[in-house]
């Protein structure tokens, strides 16, 4: 038989290596006890160790207690890890005790743990039924923030610990008011019980989606959805990680829990059977366009991210992805830090990615150095011809080359790269300067110059400035955006071959405006917009436009006339010298250079510097975006000439 010093000695071991206190209650509850901050104890291996929190109740304070425990992670005990947005503007405006001393941190943090603690503590709670005590890793507590060295060891290990954690709690946000997470709930639970009694083949107006048990349009819970969709958690970086490593994972909006995968498969409701229409995207002048516009994107972006996450489960079988590819993919998402949009995706990459990229959190590793050092592995793997669509003088990033993708603030979007087979079946050749790294040459075609960039019309409170009755606004519009300048209206029939297949070009280049400015713009995508309407549109455009005819219009063509009043958003249309008409980066000028570069998907614009080129930005030219000048090439050695034009090298700085 063990003696009592026996037994609290094991105790007192098992405590301290765990540094876990053993009573339920919080030891110092005394506010002489609260007037020291928490300070952390290094970690001993901090590629291998981990802290984990537990929950503990106070008797006379209403903060929120915890205890910070240190595991190594390969003898973790059960854990379930959180995932929750820090905030456009974080500050360490509240606090917790931890151990018995207050520490400092984020609203949007206290929270989420709150929300966790409430959940797994309800006595009817299944969430933390395996884990006794609950243990939980929440990143800017079990990581102290103000070691950067720490910060940098630990978020190599990231990866594993979602992978490894039971479950991921991702905690949404807050309604606007008390109550309206029900609202949402019930709704997401009407509709995924209903789907079956939907059609996809017509349109669910307000009176069939409410005889099928869906609330009507005017229902106040679609209003709680859009809201729910509006929460800056869904555009984060960082899920892509939490979210397709995660083992499961419980959503928390408020105080409404349902599993994620409910709310992905909600959304691609929303989507396929056109419940938008009459619910979230409906009643456009009673509630803001803008958080309707965001609320889509963020539904397009779950569905994006949850296929990432099948495909790492299922296809890729666990495997890691590419780099090039994670950032492509990602490259519409924020994060608080700019070079977490690179640091976020490690945990998704390949060792050898892991082993040239480290996270470096340090002053003096700038932004620049980070999205250089990504570029220049891209290139080095055979990747990097596909961010060069990020890349260019129009999103430039300080102190680094032309040709290195800026991941920041993407506010004018990027063409995309499908369907798009500019280069044809050719395969990338590209290279790096063994003495000037700063300089990249590319393989490829010189095609035209540009000769004429349509100027910008000025704005006024966001609207175009013309003067004018609406009609003679809107047709003015069509013509200097469509009609072209007249130097190019005959040339267009003859690059082309027929007018017919000059309006073409033009319909071709609008549509290309709309899907590039869907993400920012309030305008729907081309595919919602029937070719027929715009053909009538053009063609019934004149200066004598009567009021009638263009009432006729606008009701045929709405989001058309929407996209016009928006559409010069970090772009512009032009024509090169021979009548070829595309769009083009916001800095292009004229005498810059059409280039399709070998295993591109799109053509580029660059511009003489001496014998170099600065790389201005991706375009769209109607007439070679599906290989047509590559057809008659043989082989893509340097010098190799097909009709008039020479395969040569180009070297970017």
């Amino acid at each position: 038989m063990r003696t009592l010093l026996q037994i609290t000695s094991n105790q007192f071991f098992w405590r301290s290596r765990f540094k876990v206190f053993a009573s339920p209650y919080s030891s110092l509850d005394s506010p002489k006890a609260e007037t020291c901050p928490y300070e952390y104890s290094p970690l001993q291996s901090p590629k291998s160790e981990i802290r984990l929190l537990s929950f503990i109740k106070s008797r006379s304070t209403s903060k929120l207690h915890i205890n910070l425990s240190t595991v190594a992670l390969s003898e973790a005990p059960p854990f379930a890890a959180v995932s929750y947005s820090w905030g456009e503007h974080p500050t360490l405006s509240q606090s917790v005790i931890c151990n018995g001393k207050p520490l400092r941190i984020t609203e949007s943090l206290h929270r989420a743990i709150s929300h966790v603690s409430n959940v797994v503590h309800k006595p009817d709670s299944t969430a933390s039924k395996h884990e006794t005590p609950f243990l939980l890793w929440a990143d800017a507590i079990s990581i102290n923030q103000q070691d950067t060295e720490e910060r940098n060891q630990q978020l190599q290990v990231v990866g594993k610990i979602y992978s490894q954690a039971q479950r991921v709690f991702a905690y949404i946000g807050e309604p606007r008011e008390p109550g309206q997470e029900h609202d949402a709930l019930r709704t997401v639970d009407l509709v995924l019980k209903n789907v079956h009694r939907l059609s996809k083949s017509k349109h669910n107006t307000s009176d069939y989606m409410q005889t099928v048990g869906i609330p009507r349009a005017e229902d106040p819970s679609w209003q709680s959805i859009e809201h729910l969709f509006c929460q800056t958690w869904f555009g984060r970086t960082w899920i892509l990680p939490e979210v397709v490593l995660a083992k499961e994972i419980i959503c928390i909006f408020g105080d409404a829990v349902w599993k994620l995968n409910s709310l992905v498969e909600f959304g691609k409701i929303i989507e396929e059977y056109q419940l938008g229409d009459d619910g979230l995207k409906q009643s456009v002048e009673t509630r803001s366009s803008e958080n309707r516009v965001r609320a889509e994107e963020n539904i397009h972006a779950l569905q994006l991210c949850w296929k990432g996450r099948r495909q790492h489960w299922g296809s890729n079988k666990g495997r890691p992805q590419k780099l090039a590819d994670l950032l492509y993919h990602s490259s519409e998402r924020d994060s608080k830090d700019p070079r977490d949009q690179v640091y976020a995706l490690l945990a998704l990459a390949s060792d050898s990615t892991r082993g040239h990229i480290k996270p470096d959190y340090s002053e003096s590793n700038t932004v620049a150095a980070v999205y250089k050092t990504a570029a220049t592995y891209c290139v080095t793997t055979g990747d990097g011809i596909d961010i060069l669509r990020f890349a260019g003088i129009d999103r430039p990033v300080e102190g680094t080359p032309s040709w290195v993708a800026n991941w920041i603030n993407l506010i004018s979007i990027t063409m995309p790269r499908e369907p798009h087979k500019t280069a044809g079946r050719s395969k990338p050749v590209m290279y790096l300067d063994n003495s000037n790294n700063d300089r990249l040459t590319v393989r490829g075609i010189l095609f035209e110059s540009i000769k004429t960039i349509v100027r910008k019309v000025p704005h006024q409170s966001g609207n175009l400035n013309l003067d004018g009755e609406p009609a003679v606004k809107l047709n003015r519009m069509v013509r200097y955006f469509l009609k072209g300048e007249p130097s190019h209206a005959h040339g267009m029939t003859e690059a082309y071959g027929s007018e017919y297949k000059a309006l073409d070009a033009r319909w071709h280049v609008l549509e290309a405006y709309l899907k590039l400015n869907y993400r920012k713009v309030h305008a729907t995508s081309a595919d919602r917009f029937p070719y027929y309407s715009f053909r009538a549109f053009v063609s019934h455009c004149s200066e004598k436009l009567t009021e009638a005819k263009f009432n006729y219009l606008e009701k045929e063509a709405k989001e058309f006339s929407l996209t016009l009043t928006n559409i010069q958003r970090g772009r512009r249309i032009g024509w090169t010298n021979g009548h070829y008409m595309g769009v083009f980066p916001g800095s292009t000028q004229d005498g810059d250079l059409v280039a399709v570069l070998l295993g591109s998907k799109l053509p580029y614009v660059l511009r003489p510097c001496g014998n170099d080129y600065l790389l201005v930005g991706p375009a769209y030219v109607y007439g070679i975006m599906n290989g047509e000048i590559m057809k008659g090439f043989q082989d893509f050695s340097i010098g190799t000439v097909a009709h008039g034009r020479e395969i040569r090298d180009l070297t970017l700085i």
